[in-house]
């Protein structure tokens, strides 16, 4: 049996993996940097769409804070996660 197949296709295995590899560190790092931008507090906005428009207007995240005065993870994350 001749190796010349099993070399080729090993070869074009390796550049495969290697393209596959590559393409998904560069989505991980665009996601990363876009998770890592600063955070915008649209606090003078009074309506979901105004703020909505701001933070596309900005290019960046819009996160919804939603929260009950008898919710108990809702106050940790007061005390925790936000400013």
């Amino acid at each position: 049996m001749n190796g010349k197949p099993f070399v080729v296709g090993l070869v074009i295995f390796i550049v495969a993996a290697t393209f596959v590899y590559w393409n998904a560190s560069q989505q991980h790092d665009d996601r990363m940097a876009a998770l890592e931008a600063r955070p915008a507090f649209f606090t003078e906005h009074t309506t979901y769409e105004s703020a909505l428009e701001a933070a596309t207007t900005e290019g960046r995240l819009l996160i919804v804070d939603v929260t009950a005065e008898w919710c108990g993870p809702c106050k940790e994350m007061d005390k925790t996660t936000w400013p």
